[in-house]
């Protein structure tokens, strides 16, 4: 396949970019159904208690299994894929090109990803409010934080991932036999290996969480202390627990402005019996 005819038609960069979105999009979507079985938690379970004890074997295994199911799923779509690119169908590719197209992998898989993160997050903070008068007041305040995550998420891959150390990875494990080339069968079988040491997004989903969450608590227990302290002010039955100025989650808030939530004094249990009897109230 010459250079010039690679670079030259955009319609297979497009028509690649529509394969590797599929394929993304349903294998993301099949680890998701996954976890809704209990054989598979388990082992999952099984699997992470062996490796605290510095056995690694039953994660390899699990790695191994979950990309023997992909390549046999997706094996059709990976053809399609390499049919892209392998213009005067010889089955093989450079390392130069197979290097471009993976290129275009790295780009569409970060932003298929950030996408269902960003949803992932999203639901899940939207499900932790609940119904109530003010559920539209916190709804908004958690918007403005779940806002903020698209860049975040963009500053943290720019960090965190070397496309050019990615690329010599994957065509290292690509190029089985080692001749500077990345053949059909070679492509398809090795795909997901070779993809699978690319970006930690579980890394990614945790330092995110660590990232946002306590900003949520703040600005929520700040909508939260405002309405518990009218109610407190309007009301001489109402809970001490929530209203006295003495308790250490309101000297704290006072102290620091709300900065209590991110040093950890305000327990997360506390902060959503207040949010809850905030909203009811």
């Amino acid at each position: 396949m010459s250079e010039g005819k690679f670079s030259g038609v955009s319609s297979q960069i497009v028509a690649a970019k529509g394969v590797m979105q599929k394929i993304l999009t349903e294998n993301m979507l099949r680890m998701q159904e996954r976890t809704k079985d209990k054989n598979y938690i388990k082992a999952v379970a099984e699997a992470n208690e062996a490796a605290k004890r510095l056995d690694y074997t039953k994660i390899k295994n699990l790695q191994q299994k979950d990309r023997e199911e992909a390549t046999k799923l997706y094996k059709s779509s990976l053809e399609e894929l390499w049919d892209c690119f392998d213009d005067n169908k010889d089955g093989v590719l450079s390392l130069e090109e197979n290097g471009k197209l993976m290129k275009i992998y790295i780009e569409v898989s970060i932003e298929v990803t950030q996408q269902r993160i960003q949803e992932n997050f999203t639901q899940g903070v939207m499900n932790t409010i609940p119904d109530g008068p003010r559920k539209a007041q916190l709804m908004e305040v958690a918007r403005n934080v779940v806002s903020k995550v698209p860049s975040w998420i963009k500053k943290w891959t720019t960090k965190h991932f070397n496309t050019d150390d990615f690329r010599g990875r994957t065509l290292k494990t690509m190029d089985v036999n080692k001749d500077g080339k990345v053949e059909k069968e070679e492509f398809t079988s090795k795909f997901f290996e070779a993809v699978q040491d690319g970006i930690d997004y579980s890394e990614m989903s945790q330092e995110m969480s660590a990232h946002f969450l306590p900003m949520l608590q703040v600005e929520m227990f700040a909508v939260a202390y405002a309405r518990m302290h009218a109610v407190c002010s309007l009301s001489p039955t109402a809970p001490v627990l929530l209203c006295s100025s003495r308790t250490k989650s309101t000297r704290c808030w006072h102290r620091n402005r709300g900065q209590c939530s991110r040093e950890g004094s305000v327990r997360l249990s506390f902060f959503f019996l207040f949010l809850w009897l905030a909203n009811m109230v």
